[in-house]
């Protein structure tokens, strides 16, 4: 199950005693888990024991806190952060055995960064309904949660600007979260979000300038490329930050080249983590810009430039602008 069906089971008041709650949205995961436990805290009049454990414990330590008494005469709130035991092969029947047994007025809630969704154990949960995968990495999920959140700030903000701020903030929710108050705040009593406040104040501005001249390079605009590129060393960025960046971009578009040509649908990921349906369309378009053949030789040529550069045949800006010329041209 997903992140929209406990947010719906929660506004509608149900709460089960067991909850895995996976995957790499840390900042909804916390959202959900106090959420869980501010419900849970109300069903036992506020005399609930929070308990918490990492990875390293045991079904017997799970058990030990379920099975004795409250210090505060109520229920218990184990909370089990990234434990990773539903990661393997192996059921862990000591688990299953007492996580079937946790008695009335305690609670359970797994938050795990990743889980292998072949774990028998991990199977089990699925199929008894308390698995949630916790992700809104969908633009359209994205670009809904964020207007909603400058709703609630009393802020309006345009379906062009959704997508601004999407590319201008950092990767994560807990980035996301951060800028939309920071926008907020600097708005003051101002109600409507405007394009400099993004462009201003989000905290991956200045990736998001190297993302610009990506987009050029390999949109084929040179000029533009080449503008942004002098903006960037205008600011300071390193050229090899720079160089690393387009030899990355390179590598994902001979991947997404190489399933477009098989007929597969590409995937693009980054740190681990699927990127945004809009940016794959966006380097698909850059990918079909390329023959396979032509990335590949791409790939070995900005390699090159770094070992000229750093082996001072060529400078550090000469090498970019003949590097960011011959890909804009290609």
């Amino acid at each position: 199950m997903n992140y929209e069906r406990i947010k719906s089971e929660l506004a509608d008041g149900k709460l089960k005693n067991l909850y895995l709650l996976y995957g790499e949205e840390d900042f909804l995961k916390k959202a959900v888990a106090g959420r869980l436990e501010t419900m849970a805290k109300a069903r036992s009049n506020d005399s609930l024991e929070k308990v918490r454990f990492e990875k390293g414990f045991t079904a017997a330590d799970l058990a030990q806190a379920l099975g004795t008494a409250s210090f505060f005469g109520g229920g218990k709130f184990v909370f089990c952060l990234n434990t990773e035991i539903f990661k393997g092969n192996a059921l862990r029947k000591d688990f299953e055995e007492t996580l079937g047994r946790i008695p009335q007025g305690c609670y359970v809630v797994f938050s795990e960064e990743s889980v292998d969704k072949r774990n028998p154990l991990f199977m089990e949960m699925n199929k008894a309904g308390y698995a949630y995968s916790i992700d809104i990495r969908k633009s359209g999920d994205l670009s809904k949660y964020i207007a909603e959140r400058f709703r609630k700030l009393g802020k309006k903000i345009s379906y062009d600007n959704i997508n601004l701020f999407m590319e201008y903030s950092g990767g994560s929710l807990t980035d996301i979260e951060s800028d939309i108050e920071k926008i907020a705040l600097y708005m003051d009593s101002r109600t409507e979000v405007r394009k400099e406040y993004i462009t201003d104040l989000c905290s991956g501005t200045r990736q998001y300038k190297i993302y610009e001249m990506l987009d050029g390079i390999f949109g084929k605009d040179a000029g533009s490329s080449l503008r942004l590129m002098r903006e960037l060393l205008s600011d300071k960025v390193p050229v090899q930050m720079m160089l690393a960046s387009i030899h990355g971009r390179l590598m994902e578009l001979a991947m997404m080249r190489e399933d477009m040509d098989k007929g597969r649908d590409p995937v693009v990921t980054r740190n681990g983590r699927p990127v945004a349906d809009f940016i794959v369309r966006r380097m698909r378009m850059q990918a079909s810009n390329y023959s396979l053949g032509v990335l590949r030789e791409a790939i070995v040529r900005a390699a090159q430039t770094d070992v000229d550069i750093k082996s001072g045949k060529i400078s550090d800006t000469a090498g970019l602008e003949i590097l960011v010329n011959m890909l804009a041209g290609v």
